[in-house]
């Protein structure tokens, strides 16, 4: 189980389970968590423009809010605007954390707006 620190008293400790409101047991300081949504695990292929350039991309995991992809490139930039496409679905989304993986492939995750 991973391990929280309080924002407030900056005491470490194991929450209970994942999915739950996460209160600190040493001063009851109700901790956001910015993962409230299940997320669940994914292999589609996702057809992404960024800045007029066409991508494609695997989606490595997704939920109500926000979608975990993988792609051959650079990693995209933090903030840029997203448009992606899947099975006749299509969204926009954020890049909220960008990384290289190797040295062809990146990963970002999107929060869909």
């Amino acid at each position: 189980m991973p391990l929280k620190v309080c924002g407030e008293c900056y005491k470490a400790f194991h929450p209970n389970r994942r999915g739950e409101t996460v209160i600190c047991p040493q001063c009851l300081t109700v901790l956001n968590e910015r993962r409230s949504s299940v997320r669940s695990q994914s292999d589609r292929k996702l057809e992404l423009v960024v800045d007029g350039i066409f991508m494609a991309a695997m989606a490595l995991d997704s939920s109500e809010r926000g979608i975990g992809i993988a792609y051959e490139n650079e990693p995209m930039v933090k903030g840029a605007i997203v448009n992606v496409a899947r099975d006749g679905w299509e969204k926009k989304g954020v890049v909220v954390w960008s990384k290289r993986i190797n040295g062809a492939l990146s990963a970002s995750g999107l929060r869909i707006i």
